[in-house]
């Protein structure tokens, strides 16, 4: 008989396989996938083999293909393998069957020798050791591989792609993914204005939130991260312009701290700007695989990207559609002004995947200027904008952290807030730089704080990872030690 060999596979849901033209779309809802298929290129009938076969010539247009068979549609798809029509074989050669997604030639080319050593392969599906299924879960995929990306994702990664620009300013440029680029939006100021003015009593009736509200917003037009309208656009009537209303929310653990969040779920005339963008792929890295790869050696830092979204900037043609209404410094007793944002903004279901292009592509345009490792870690160490890393020696945590930083500032980038449990390392960053507990701490004697890495308690001084018992009203910790994957 033969032998058997086990063979690395991966399950992929949720795909979609369309025609050439994509006019058929078919759900594939589980299919395996491996790397390299058992087909040959070679083995591809092309429309040069009709002209052998008469019967099918003139009847069958094969479209011309240089491609690798990199799926196998199984009879678990019945939709993508209805025959709509069949021209029968003559005389042992090919015959043809039109499915949905076109032609599919069945029988022998002819290109090889009547008799050539054939396999034959019986598929069995086993579970996966469970390190194995945690060590590819913590190897997070790469933005660019087209494996398993729905025709959103590549519509998304298309756009981003050939949108991205290095701007002279430093920071990177990525226009608003959305799904029609041909869109018109309603004319909606009036449903910004009421918003404004519900906005305008609150902030009349607390004195703390009016302050905290228009510190925030007269820093984000002071940093240039927004704009005043330009007189000659004000009467733009193109379908381009769309008004924002904006809140304000305090996170929940830092009471202090206030952010104006804009609201682009709001709705107006049956649409919202979210409606229109494109949210996908997610390029975040896996959240666990972060934390394990943060615990594998001795010396950890972590660090911030500070405002990310807001270092990733919008081509001008984008920008009428991020408009918001506010008062000459907050004033909303007087006229109110047009603004625009100039930069990806909280509250745009695009914004993530866009800061997170971004922020990949840095190890890409200046992986010729850095170490491997540094720009590698940019693809691996951080969760959105938290980074988490962990090194053998302190002095190659001080080492890699000033690369890092420098590397970072090229896109305009700046990590701030650092923390780490080595007081040597933390020692060699600017205070201003450190996170807020530790700016004023002496790190000859004082002990270090906990801190939240990605929603879990670090016990910064003994190196250990906990959670607060609600139940008993006690702060448990325990270890997580040294984890190679």
């Amino acid at each position: 008989m033969g032998r058997s060999e086990e063979v690395d596979s991966i399950i992929l849901k949720d795909l979609e396989v369309s025609d050439l033209d994509e006019n058929v779309v078919i759900p594939l809802h589980e299919v395996l996938f491996r790397p390299v298929m058992p087909v040959a290129k070679d083995e591809i009938p092309k429309q040069e083999d009709l002209e052998r076969w008469p019967h099918l010539r003139g009847f069958v247009h094969l479209p011309e293909l240089d491609s690798h068979v990199e799926l196998l549609i199984g009879a678990n798809v019945p939709e993508a393998l209805q025959p709509r029509e069949v021209i029968p074989a003559i005389s042992g050669v090919p015959y043809a069957t039109r499915v949905d997604l076109g032609w599919v030639i069945n029988g022998p080319t002819g290109r090889k020798p009547k008799y050539v050593p054939s396999s034959c392969f019986f598929v069995k599906s086993v579970e996966a050791h469970p390190m194995c299924i945690a060590c590819a879960d913590f190897a997070d995929a790469s933005p660019s591989d087209d494996l398993g990306l729905s025709r959103d994702d590549l519509k998304f990664l298309n756009i981003v792609e050939h949108s991205v620009k290095h701007c002279e300013d430093g920071h990177y440029q990525i226009s608003l993914p959305f799904k029609n680029p041909c869109l018109k939006m309603p004319e909606n100021r009036v449903h910004a204005e009421r918003r404004a003015l519900y906005l305008k009593r609150k902030l009349s009736r607390d004195a703390k939130f009016r302050e905290d509200y228009v510190a925030f917003l007269e820093d984000v037009i002071r940093d240039g991260f927004a704009e005043r309208v330009p007189l000659e656009s004000l009467r733009r009537a193109d379908g381009k312009v769309w008004y924002i209303p904006h809140h304000k929310v305090y996170h929940q653990k830092k009471p202090d701290q206030a952010r104006v969040v804009f609201d682009c779920s709001a709705q107006f005339r049956g649409t919202t700007l979210n409606n229109e963008l494109l949210q996908r792929p997610d390029l975040t890295n896996n959240l666990v695989g972060v934390l394990v790869r943060f615990r594998q050696d001795p010396a950890a830092v972590m660090g911030d990207i500070q405002s990310m979204f807001h270092q990733v900037c919008v081509p001008e043609a984008d920008r009428d559609l991020l408009r918001f209404l506010w008062g000459p410094k907050g004033n909303l007793d007087q006229e109110l002004e047009e603004y625009r944002m100039c930069v990806h903004l909280f509250g745009a279901v695009s914004s993530p995947s866009c800061a997170n292009f971004a922020l990949r592509q840095i190890a890409e345009d200046f992986k010729h200027e850095f170490l491997s490792q540094v720009t590698s870690t940019v693809m691996k160490n951080f969760y959105v904008d938290d980074y988490l890393k962990s090194f053998p020696s302190c002095g190659e945590a001080i080492k890699h952290v000033d690369d890092l930083r420098k590397l970072m500032f090229k896109a305009g980038f700046n990590l701030t807030k650092w923390i780490s449990n080595d007081r040597e390392a933390l020692e060699s960053i600017p205070a201003c730089d450190r996170a807020k507990d530790v700016k004023e701490l002496d790190l000859t004697k004082d002990a270090l704080p906990i801190e939240r890495a990605l929603g879990v308690s670090w016990f910064v001084e003994t190196d250990k990872f906990g959670f607060k018992n609600l139940r008993e009203g006690a702060t448990l910790y325990q270890a997580w030690d040294t984890i190679c994957c």
